[in-house]
């Protein structure tokens, strides 16, 4: 999906056409492209957010080293475009974590507990986001054993004009991004 598809998609939403001159300044709706542009990514990030990223193509993959502490936690570092976990594996577990959990004090006292039943686990994996002692954003991985691996860490990035092409969404999310578009832009 490129900015000049989603225009095109937007002027048909709207009942117009590029090539018949949606652009011109006759037309009820001048600078279609350019307002489309600076609205979309915007927009396609509340709409991931809202709807998660189930089915959408093109997120990114994080890698770096693992280094698992004898209490059995481990951090990432986030990169300045992450903006939501698709799915992250480490060795030792059966199934990826998909989810963030948040960060409060209640649930990291839980999390570091001496009684399996509620701790964290290789069975019972949890991942908060978290900010470091410098302040960076960081991912921080309850339930690793000692010497676990990152296997795999899959995000969807912000989207912005740079990568708007790079995300495919599903018909359904394609869908509700022209409306939300062609209901702003049509205005």
């Amino acid at each position: 999906m490129t900015t000049r598809q989603l225009t095109e998609d937007v002027a048909i939403y709207l009942g117009e056409s590029l090539a018949t001159g949606c652009e011109s300044s006759e037309s009820p709706f001048p600078d279609l492209e350019m307002r489309v542009a600076l609205l979309a990514p915007g927009m396609m990030a509340d709409l991931l957010m809202e709807e998660g990223c189930n089915g959408v193509r093109g997120g990114k993959t994080l890698g770096g080293e693992l280094v698992a502490d004898s209490e059995g936690t481990a951090s990432i570092v986030l990169p300045d475009d992450f903006m939501k976990l698709q799915s992250l594996l480490v060795t030792g577990w059966k199934m990826p974590v998909t989810e963030v959990s948040p960060s409060d004090p209640e649930l990291l006292a839980r999390l570091r507990s001496r009684w399996s039943a509620v701790r964290a686990t290789s069975l019972n994996p949890v991942v908060t986001e978290e900010r470091d002692a410098s302040g960076r954003r960081i991912l921080r991985i309850f339930g690793c054993k000692p010497g676990a691996r990152l296997e795999r860490c899959c995000y969807m990035p912000y989207p912005t004009l740079a990568n708007i092409g790079e995300l495919e969404l599903p018909g359904n999310l394609y869908l509700k991004l022209l409306k939300m578009l062609a209901e702003v832009v049509g205005v």
